[in-house]
């Protein structure tokens, strides 16, 4: 589901760090990554706009340190753990209805908020918190896509909008909307076993370090000490030991829900 292509040593830009060119963890998890949801690719660069910036030889997926996806999926997996029961999520079971949600927030922002913090709060971290902790944060890319993801009973639900363009009006993106559906333990499985894939190409890379002179500073030490951290969330989430959220006020968001109906 989750996929990637880790970069060679040799294609990977060296960081600068107090003068000195270095390779951290962080930055030797440079990849190309993304997600295939019953060969849908998710997010993938428009082949137009690749070719109009002459990148058209390029690998068309997102081009970051995989070590960010992974920290941002185990950011919100303690949350999508929570299934959101039936009578929320029939709000937001379509592209269309989680529009409708935010738009409808934004309403309550413009027509009844008193532009007090205490208000404020009070309503958006149960109307607005419980949806926001499901989504994949994209902020790091220019037009980063929005993608949701949501458990229902033992289903998880994918949904993504993608509708950026360029300054010359082309679609940034491949897929511009999207749902995919499938069973949660599927999910979960499918990520641990992506997670474990990309750890091994981790040590292979680490070990790589150790043996090519590559001109550039790098502390073996810290970079076997960063692949350790990576390899005991893998654990912990695999056993099922990693922390949880809180589970959501059902009734309290409900309860928000029904007071923007009318702007739903």
């Amino acid at each position: 589901m989750l996929k990637f292509i880790l970069k060679n040593i040799e294609d990977i830009a060296p960081w600068s760090y107090n003068g000195k060119s270095t390779l951290s963890w962080f930055a030797l998890t440079d990849s190309y990554y993304w997600f295939d949801f019953a060969r849908v690719q998710f997010p993938q660069y428009n082949e137009e706009l690749l070719k109009n910036h002459n990148k058209d030889k390029i690998v068309p997926f997102i081009d970051y340190p995989f070590a960010r996806i992974f920290s941002d999926i185990c950011d919100i997996l303690p949350y999508i753990a929570f299934p959101v029961p039936d009578e929320v999520f029939e709000y937001v079971n379509s592209i269309e209805k989680i529009e409708d949600y935010r738009k409808s927030l934004q309403q309550w922002l413009m027509n009844t908020w008193d532009e007090s913090d205490e208000q404020y709060d009070l309503f958006m971290e149960s109307a607005q918190g419980w949806l926001f902790s499901r989504r994949l944060d994209f902020g790091y890319l220019v037009g980063g896509p929005d993608l949701f993801i949501i458990r229902n009973k033992n289903e998880i639900h994918f949904y993504w909008t993608a509708d950026f363009i360029d300054e010359n009006g082309i679609d940034f993106w491949n897929t511009k909307r999207g749902k995919y559906s499938c069973g949660y333990n599927e999910f979960v499985g499918e990520l641990l076993q992506c997670f474990r894939s990309f750890g091994y190409e981790m040590q292979k890379q680490i070990l790589q370090c150790a043996k090519k002179p590559l001109g550039v500073e790098i502390n073996l030490d810290q970079l076997q000490q960063n692949q350790i951290q990576y390899e005991d969330i893998i654990s912990s989430t695999e056993s099922g030991t990693i922390l949880l959220a809180d589970e959501p006020d059902w009734k309290n968001i409900l309860e928000k829900i029904e007071s923007i109906k009318n702007y739903i």
